[in-house]
């Protein structure tokens, strides 16, 4: 064999390994890269998202600090955190261990379970199907993802109580704000009277929500309902 082909055919060789290395090290890398926390989120949540608070809004507001540490949030400085159910907007903030919520104690265990899948788990009864969504916290870092709804009201009575719940280790946390009132600040496009209890109630609670949800309802009713969007995008989990 001459020369040339001795150094073709070496040359050849090294070449061929040398694609199968590379080849080998980049598939491995591949195969067995972690997904990042968005990457994970996206595939795991397709519907989660963790959009930003508008800081031209939540500049001058109040901080709060869970103190069993798990979080922290901003809140206007016109409402009070556990206060009392006397003012305009109650707003309420609870945090327990799972295995303390007694009677609610499996509800609570298969919710974080099905929010670990992506569902928002089993919520009471008169939530409005259209508000019920799974969120994402604090850029991804959630440990269950939390769930967003809106109560619906009773036949003598109308409300809007919108609730977040997620769950952190073994502990649940749950953030509630409820706008009293409403039928002050409502059209009567939404209200009809009841003959029995003779007082308003909720003629048309899915369309109300509808027109609030997409910022249609003019006054402090819609500046309040956006208020607890910006008070959940403020979440910082610790």
């Amino acid at each position: 064999m001459s020369k040339f082909w001795k150094i073709f055919i070496a040359v050849f060789v090294l070449l061929v390994l040398a694609v199968g290395i590379y080849y080998f090290f980049n598939y491995k890398k591949t195969e067995i890269a972690p997904l990042t926390t968005s990457e994970d989120l996206s595939t795991k949540y397709p519907a989660a998202a963790t959009p930003l608070p508008d800081e031209n809004t939540v500049r001058n507001w109040k901080i709060y600090s869970d103190p069993s540490n798990i979080f922290s949030l901003k809140y206007p400085d016109n409402i009070i955190v556990n206060g009392s159910r006397e003012g305009a907007i109650q707003f309420q903030i609870e945090v327990k261990k799972i295995s303390d919520l007694v009677a609610d104690s499996k509800t609570a265990e298969s919710n974080k379970e099905l929010l670990d899948k992506g569902s928002v788990g089993n919520l009471p009864s008169d939530a409005l199907d259209v508000s019920k969504k799974v969120i994402s916290l604090d850029n991804g870092k959630v440990f269950s993802m939390g769930y967003l709804f809106m109560y619906s009201g009773n036949s003598c009575s109308i409300a809007l109580k919108r609730e977040l719940v997620f769950y952190y280790g073994e502990n649940q946390i749950k953030i509630s704000y409820d706008i009293v009132d409403l039928t002050k600040n409502l059209s009567e496009d939404y209200l009809a009277t009841d003959k029995d209890c003779q007082t308003k109630i909720w003629k048309d609670e899915t369309g109300f929500f509808k027109q609030i949800s997409e910022n249609n309802i003019s006054g402090d009713l819609q500046t309040q309902y956006n208020d607890f969007d910006e008070i959940i995008k403020s979440i910082k989990i610790k």
